[in-house]
């Protein structure tokens, strides 16, 4: 799973005021079968929380079995026009098709048309990606369904603009690219990996992916307003998008079986009640893949994936429930739209949320966590036991010379950032604010966060552990859905080649959905940073990024790091006497200094 790193930050350190007014009463007893709490209580919390983050419309379904017990949609899919939002209601449900693209891969895996275990050139003759690592597996349709494949998360240029590219010049552009980790070694998210799946299924059925999907798919399972491609049929339908209350353009995706579909709850209900029969919605013919491999762990024990679990594209577990056993999910941010997809496979029970506003992801798992067990309760007649949140800490002491071992400058959520000693504690700075860190044990701490600049408030529910894995020293934060490493960076020596390259950089952003601007290559205690801000068109404000690199010649340096983004290979593109810096599909070209740094 992707995370928006200044969310994640936020959920770290943020106090959410609630309002006061009173939940549902809960009854006495529950009847098997009886969705009437679930119903008046969801009511309640949607729309508490549609006032509280300013969401204009949101549309949710719960699925038990082969029925849809109820869906509903809240606020307006177009505020302008006045249009209320229902199940009907047609929304971008971004990385959740994946799933979709996951199931169709699993289908002609049952036809005998793919082998998911066979490498991508099987099928992509032409393939090719750089590769510095030595002695590694192939990259196959099991590592790209469940990104193992080493693959860059994402080609930034080009990925949101109005006129994409397709999905066969895309995957000729990956050329350019280089691997971030040897396949099948450790989970690192990738669109890009999606993308050369959807190229695969375009190969074998020798129809564009759209279509395929539409005919051998969609239209089967009763999915009469979805499509990886906006139709007359379905824009009749299609939810406006907000942030900060306003409309935001909904510029396409060029990497369409990643994260392009158009759909509403009352079809994933459909795509649900299919995953739980094995049947079509429209003509009961059997078309479901093998579930247990959907939903069975892949590449289980590699100890770079800290005990992560991902299906074939389905995410498992790492979601705080008081429901026994995983929970599978998965959410999609399309922007400004968002969704989320949970489900129990062996209760036969599912979730579906879409919103029209992009500020639903601050609350969007929650709400799914919290239908599911309602569902579970009110299917079984049983209530589950509350969640009991740790109270407390016992603090211990850590010798000086083993918290000086931790000191040092670490990639934090793509940036560079410190953690350093405060008296007998650490301390870490993350976008401005500052967490103290509480040692539990000689290598755990718990962050705590001032509030009002004078309050100190444990995080209780997570956890930051200092640990060494296959040499690379790291940081642990455990208690979001999945963990984050944080690399410690090591100490090298910058040559005269690469600080003669120091000074601003400028690139053409133009037809993308963001700016880059006062991009700026420099060293920081010893650290070869490439500085940027990095701000929506749409927005008024940007985030800045400091982005360490680690050279591996004078021509080529790694995006410092494990996480999505990181291990990416930055590159030096001579033109005749002058160089750029490649990244990402991004040319980066010197500016004259006696030009001012204006950057489209």
């Amino acid at each position: 799973m992707k995370y928006n790193k200044v969310a994640v930050v936020a959920i770290l350190i943020t106090l959410t005021v609630t309002g006061c007014t009173s939940a549902p009463q809960r009854p006495a007893t529950i009847n098997k079968g009886d969705y009437g709490y679930l119903k008046e209580y969801l009511s309640w919390s949607i729309s508490k929380k549609m006032d509280q983050y300013n969401i204009k419309g949101l549309s949710i379904a719960i699925i038990d079995g082969q029925k849809i017990v109820w869906q509903k949609g809240f606020g307006l899919a177009d505020e302008e026009k006045n249009i209320p939002a229902s199940s009907k209601t047609v929304y971008r449900i971004g990385s959740i098709s994946k799933v979709i693209t996951a199931a169709q891969i699993m289908r002609l895996q049952q036809s005998g048309k793919i082998n998911i275990d066979d490498p991508v050139t099987k099928y992509i003759t032409d393939f090719s990606i750089a590769n510095r690592f030595e002695n590694t597996k192939p990259i196959t349709l099991r590592a790209l369904l469940s990104h193992h494949s080493g693959l860059p998360s994402d080609i930034l240029a080009g990925m949101w603009v109005h006129d994409p590219v397709s999905l066969s010049k895309l995957t000729d552009e990956i050329k350019s690219e280089s691997l971030t980790s040897p396949p099948q070694s450790m989970y690192k998210y990738s669109n890009i990996g999606y993308s050369v799946l959807g190229k695969i299924i375009e190969v074998v059925e020798n129809k564009p992916f759209p279509q395929v999907m539409s005919e051998s798919f969609l239209q089967p399972l009763g999915m009469k307003h979805s499509s990886f491609n906006l139709t007359p049929k379905i824009k009749k339908f299609y939810a406006e998008g907000y942030r900060d209350g306003e409309i935001v353009d909904k510029t396409p995706l060029r990497d369409i079986p990643a994260g392009a579909m158009l759909s509403n709850v009352e079809d994933m209900g459909n795509f649900l009640r299919y995953l739980f029969s094995g049947k079509s919605i429209s003509d009961n013919t059997h078309i479901q893949p093998k579930s247990n491999e959907i939903f069975t762990p892949q590449y289980a024990g590699l100890p770079l994936d800290f005990n992560h679990k991902i299906g074939l594209d389905w995410i498992i577990g790492g979601l705080t429930s008081s429901i026994e056993g995983d929970i599978f999910w998965h959410n999609g941010a399309a922007v400004p739209h968002q969704a989320h997809i949970s489900l129990l496979p062996n209760k036969k029970l599912g979730i579906v949320i879409l919103a029209n506003t992009d500020e639903a992801s601050q609350f969007i798992t929650e709400l799914g966590v919290k239908s599911l067990e309602l569902a579970v309760e009110a299917k079984f007649a049983r209530k589950l036991p509350e969640l009991v949140e740790p109270k407390n800490i016992v603090e211990v002491n850590v010798a000086d010379n083993i918290l000086d071992e931790y000191v040092g400058n670490y990639v934090v959520f793509g940036n560079m950032t410190a953690i350093s000693r405060k008296e007998n504690h650490l301390e870490i700075e993350l976008w401005g604010n500052k967490l103290n860190l509480i040692p539990i044990s000689n290598d755990t701490f718990i962050p705590q966060a001032n509030a009002l600049g004078f309050i100190s408030i444990p995080l209780l529910k997570y956890s930051l552990q200092f640990k060494t894995v296959q040499g690379k020293s790291l940081a642990l934060l455990r208690g979001l859905p999945a963990p984050f490493a944080f690399q410690k960076i090591p100490k090298y020596i910058i040559s005269e080649t690469w600080k003669k390259r120091l000074g601003a950089y400028q690139t053409n952003t133009h037809d993308e959905l963001f700016k880059l601007n006062n991009l700026q290559l420099e060293i920081n205690n010893g650290v070869l940073l490439f500085n940027t801000t990095i701000q929506g068109k749409s927005s008024d404000s940007g985030t800045k990024l400091k982005i360490a690199l680690t050279p591996i010649s004078d021509t080529e340096a790694i995006v410092t790091g494990l996480e999505n983004g990181e291990g990416n290979t930055v590159k030096i593109i001579k033109t005749g006497a002058s160089e750029n810096i490649y990244y990402s599909g991004f040319i980066f070209s010197p500016i004259d200094k006696k030009k001012l740094n204006v950057i489209e």
